[in-house]
């Protein structure tokens, strides 16, 4: 590693560290060894400084077959079981590891730019947000009690993650309003969005925002750190 950062924003060490946590959930790496998937990370990193395109997607689909074979029991991704982990190469669609096809060219492309895309909310001034997301609970967000809660390094790629897995998991006939809600008695704030459903009902989907609105930075590097 070098002195520059890998991502878009973070420090080698904290870069290792989303990578990991991208594609190493909790249970995966008390399965794998936690120890083991961080040196497979590396691993796979190596492949990257070498520029062996070809070993990058031959390591990760090495063991993208042992952990399909894991998770195949697993819930598949829902509006009720969010994933884990998303990025996105455009702010618009988000990709999900180990299940969405391709993922491994995708994940080589998000590594090559440092996962840096346009940030929508600022386009005028071309700065650029790492489009990297963690779900770290909820679903279905159809209520306050089961809003989904998304750990983003940023304002801009959290509310974009909403919009991903809403994309992925909603079938919308119509989007509607987005705005914040909250604090409410017990401090708590939410992201709101409203669309309507295929058979015309108005609806709505909560994500928690609580303690990480306004300051989603420090929230991701919190979590990054978390049981590293």
């Amino acid at each position: 590693m070098t002195s520059t950062s890998l991502l878009h924003g973070l420090t080698p060490r904290d870069s290792i560290l989303a990578l990991h946590k991208l594609l190493f959930r909790r249970s995966l790496q008390a399965h794998f060894g936690a120890d083991h998937t961080f040196d497979w990370c590396i691993a796979l990193l190596k492949t990257l400084a070498a520029e062996d395109h070809a070993g990058f997607t031959a390591h990760y689909n090495a063991m993208a077959a042992q952990v399909r074979a894991l998770t195949a029991t697993y819930p598949r991704p829902s509006i009720d079981h969010p994933p884990p982990a998303m990025i996105s190469m455009d702010m618009l669609v988000g990709a999900i590891p180990w299940i969405s096809p391709l993922f491994d060219r995708c994940l080589l492309q998000f590594l090559l730019t440092g996962g840096a895309v346009p940030d929508p909310l600022r386009q005028k001034t071309k700065a650029n947000v790492l489009a990297l997301a963690f779900v770290l609970s909820g679903g279905p967000g159809e209520r306050e009690d089961t809003a989904i809660r998304i750990c983003a390094p940023c304002p801009s790629t959290r509310v974009a993650a909403e919009h991903w897995i809403m994309r992925a998991y909603l079938w919308r006939m119509a989007e509607g309003s987005h705005y914040a809600l909250g604090p409410t008695d017990d401090l708590r704030t939410f992201s709101l969005h409203t669309y309507t459903d295929l058979s015309g009902r108005k609806r709505n989907i909560y994500f928690d925002t609580t303690a990480s609105f306004g300051r989603e930075e420090a929230d991701f590097l919190d979590f990054l750190h978390r049981d590293k």
